[in-house]
């Protein structure tokens, strides 16, 4: 009877992995057929656009300049967001795979901001918006690599612009984090970027930092940004992640909630160990072999 009951106790064990993993195989499945929809939906519509407008480029340069010349800018703004969806993909490829070329150093957290701020200034400019940076020449340098960083902060700066009203607040500022033995042993950098955007549901705030979650737009608000910096993927928030991570940092959101109308705002933090977990050594790019 004890042999029948352990043998009972087993197959039943055996039985809930066997459930557990078929779980598991269909969620792989629903990722694999929302990336599919998501990523061919975002990108058919750039193509299509290219198609269309250089063949009206064809028909009308050199007859109407004026008209070409639209027609030109167009393609260049529909070939940025094309290729920002794929640097996106293939960025979040890497970090996954812990594949991503890491070359570690010093960094200064306060000139890579600064950078990505220059860079979103004409978006910013055009939607009214007030992008404030204060305390971060103070911070230490963090030992890093240098464009794992920027793209983690060109990721939550664009974020925060895309989900913010015209003429709205975004502020970002930094300040040090005591060490903690086992995680930062010599402390680490906190950036902590804020804005006056729609929020986030509580019950998103564990969903956002994953592949393909889509926060929807602000159908409120006259303008967003998403005109200006492309329709995405949903892999932003998610190579956001990665990144940090692979440097032994955390990454993490607090909102009071979603209100397109009352725009109770979010809060993201990224904290950075002063002393990187990355090896010393850049590794080789799984990019480099795509």
């Amino acid at each position: 009877v004890e042999s029948l009951i352990r043998l009972n106790e087993e197959f039943q064990q055996a039985y809930n992995a066997m459930e557990r993993a078929q779980e598991r195989v269909e969620q792989l499945d629903r990722v694999k057929t929302d990336f599919i929809r998501i990523a061919s939906n975002v990108l058919k519509e750039p193509i299509e656009v290219l198609v269309s407008q250089s063949q009206e480029a064809l028909k009308t340069y050199p007859i109407d300049a004026q008209a070409a010349t639209r027609t030109v800018a167009d393609l260049h703004t529909r070939s940025k967001t094309l290729s920002a969806n794929v640097t996106n993909m293939l960025d979040l490829l890497a970090s996954g795979a812990r594949e991503f070329p890491m070359n570690p150093r010093p960094v200064s957290l306060a000139n890579i901001i600064l950078e990505v701020r220059k860079d979103l200034d004409p978006v910013i400019r055009e939607y009214n918006q007030v992008f404030e940076i204060k305390e971060l020449n103070t911070l230490p340098l963090v030992e890093a690599d240098k464009e794992a960083v920027r793209i983690t902060f060109f990721h939550l700066m664009s974020n925060a612009i895309k989900f913010t009203p015209e003429g709205g607040r975004i502020e970002i500022y930094g300040r040090f984090s005591p060490p903690v033995p086992g995680d930062y042993p010599q402390g680490g950098v906190e950036v902590i970027l804020s804005d006056t955007g729609i929020g986030v549901d509580p019950t998103s705030i564990d969903l956002i930092f994953t592949k393909f979650y889509q926060a929807g737009e602000a159908p409120s608000m006259p303008k967003t940004v998403t005109g200006g910096l492309g329709p995405g993927l949903g892999l932003g928030l998610a190579i956001v992640k990665g990144l940090v991570e692979m440097h032994g940092g955390k990454v993490w959101v607090e909102s009071s909630g979603y209100d397109v109308i009352r725009c109770p705002g979010s809060q993201f933090n990224v904290l950075l160990p002063i002393r990187s977990k990355l090896p010393s050594e850049p590794r080789n790019s799984l990019l480099q072999d795509i």
